[in-house]
């Protein structure tokens, strides 16, 4: 266990030219965070603000949210409100981050979290009032998207120890066509490490599921195929959705390279659980455990560690 202040003065790497190690910051769904006001500024905007204190010591350079931002809407869109203030703490700090948009981040969920009346998979591609608080003006890092003004399946690039990098954020149980996109933009770039977010692709046991969740277009397992298993330069993929956390390594039988999975969905009311990845790129290493801002504690069994990654230059 560490205290923030431990935190803080273990720098992964001089950041600049010379880095070697910088941090990956993942968040886990934090739709109960952003449906009560309390556990929004004990919580939600904890973490936000956590990220902004610690982003020179430990060289964060991104942050990603596996999806269910919010837990439902209505008329008042305070879900919405909430997430928006505290996202408003990375914006000023000029922070980037990239959003999977999960089933509560749609139509497909009303108010209380049930089921939304009507077409269940037409309902589930409305992203509208998602749109509206994060709309693309609002990312200007953002290099491409799937559908003109829609933030629901983008990507965009940053740079870190002298590699390039690509973050994709794709639609929950995504259509055909999404995932031919996908390809076609990672297969362009094969000089970028690929970290995909999004929101359903890991079972708790760590399989990529096989399902299209009753109600979207096709499974994770179609995902991997069409736009992972060919593409060598995909390396991370991080998703929520199931309530557990869990982690596995996936290798392609077209090229033989290997992706690195992690599932974080804790439901917490407690606390805030936050997973910090440390990329070690000389050593080709990723090392990750979940840590609670609230408490500066680290959760004890949730470490994810990767090593022998090959990275494109």
């Amino acid at each position: 266990m560490r205290n923030r202040r431990a935190l803080a003065a273990a720098s992964p790497g001089v950041s600049g030219p010379t880095e070697t190690q910088f941090t990956f910051v993942a968040l886990p769904d934090t739709q109960q965070d952003n449906s009560s006001q309390t556990r929004y500024q004990d919580h939600f905007l904890n973490r936000m603000q956590w990220i902004v204190a610690n982003r020179s010591a430990l060289n964060i350079k991104y942050m990603v949210q596996n999806g269910d931002l919010v837990d439902w809407d209505d008329e008042t869109h305070s879900h919405y409100v909430r997430a928006d203030a505290g996202l408003d703490v990375l914006d000023a700090a000029g922070f980037p981050y990239a959003l999977s948009i999960g089933n509560h981040d749609t139509a497909a969920v009303m108010y209380g979290g049930s089921a939304a009346p009507g077409n269940v998979n037409t309902n589930l591609r409305n992203s509208s009032t998602f749109n509206t608080y994060f709309p693309l003006s609002r990312f200007s890092n953002i290099a491409g998207v799937y559908e003109t003004g829609k933030v629901d399946n983008a990507y965009r690039f940053f740079s870190a120890a002298g590699l390039n990098f690509m973050v994709m954020n794709i639609e929950f149980c995504p259509r055909a066509g999404v995932n031919t996109w996908a390809n076609n933009v990672i297969a362009a770039h094969p000089n970028h490490n690929v970290i995909i977010v999004t929101h359903y692709y890991l079972e708790g046991n760590g399989a990529v599921s096989t399902s299209n969740a009753g109600y979207g277009d096709t499974s994770a397992q179609t995902f991997y195929n069409t736009a992972i298993r060919p593409n060598a330069n995909v390396k991370f993929v991080f998703s929520g959705h199931v309530g557990t956390w869990a982690s596995s390594i996936s290798t392609s039988s077209v090229t033989g390279h290997k992706t690195y999975n992690i599932l974080d969905c804790w439901h917490d009311y407690n606390s805030n659980p936050t997973r910090v990845c440390t990329f070690n790129i000389p050593a080709g290493t990723v090392t990750s455990q979940v840590f609670d801002p609230k408490s500066s504690t680290w959760r004890a069994g949730t470490n994810a560690n990767f090593s022998g990654i090959q990275w494109v230059t």
